[in-house]
């Protein structure tokens, strides 16, 4: 995974050589869920979606 400054990310979009750029951030709370901030992101923009996982299958419910 790389990680870049904004202004770096800002210099690569600025050459012209990548029409797009994935964006993330990893955040690390425990009073907003992750439904709750994808609200206040989806206010800014429609263009943002939600990637979680699981740390095992056991927490999962029937397939």
């Amino acid at each position: 995974m790389c990680y870049l400054t904004f202004k770096e990310a800002r210099a690569l979009t600025a050459s012209g050589q990548y029409r797009r750029m994935p964006v993330s951030r990893e955040l690390l709370s425990d009073f907003i869920t992750p439904i709750t901030a994808l609200r206040v992101l989806r206010a800014q923009s429609r263009h943002c979606f939600l990637l979680e996982s699981a740390a095992d299958s056991a927490g999962w419910g029937p397939l």
